[in-house]
């Protein structure tokens, strides 16, 4: 179990995050949901809704709430900061499976952001790392601090 302090709190390592691949050439798999929503209303793609999307699922235990940090590389840069109630679900639901409601206006554009980014950032070579600081009532002031003082690229 790997430990790591970002401004003077501690976070321990959940996991690398790992795209799902397909079986036979060991290549990502790439989706594009926002083809799959009927917009009979016509509402607009938000920002990050066009495009390819990638899959993965984190491992751990449900209801952990506290505040995540995403870093990339060997020197752990810091790229995004968050906080959850259910961290299971903020990424299992929210940024490893994109809905195809997601991608437009009203739905919800920092999960396609940040699939992308992570998507981006794996092809590149680079490790994606999850970190966690569990924190129940404090996670939104710790979140906060911790934006305003590492300003993360992806925030």
């Amino acid at each position: 179990m790997n430990l790591i302090e970002f401004n003077g709190i501690g976070f321990q390592e959940i996991e690398s995050i790992e795209l799902n691949t397909d079986k036979e050439d060991g290549d990502i798999i790439l989706y594009r949901p926002q083809c799959r929503y009927k917009n009979k209303k016509n509402i607009r793609l938000n920002p990050y809704g066009d495009g390819e999307f990638c899959k993965f699922c984190i491992h751990v235990s449900k209801g952990m709430s506290g505040v995540y940090i995403l870093t990339i590389g060997v020197d752990n840069k810091v790229k995004y900061i968050g906080e959850y109630v259910d961290l299971l679900s903020r990424f299992n639901n929210g940024y490893g499976t994109i809905s195809p409601r997601n991608c437009y206006e009203g739905g919800q554009p920092t999960n396609c952001r940040i699939n992308k980014k992570i998507l981006e950032s794996i092809q590149s070579g680079q490790k994606v790392k999850l970190w966690y600081h569990p924190a129940k009532d404090e996670r939104k002031k710790i979140e906060a601090s911790l934006i305003q003082n590492l300003k993360p690229e992806w925030n």
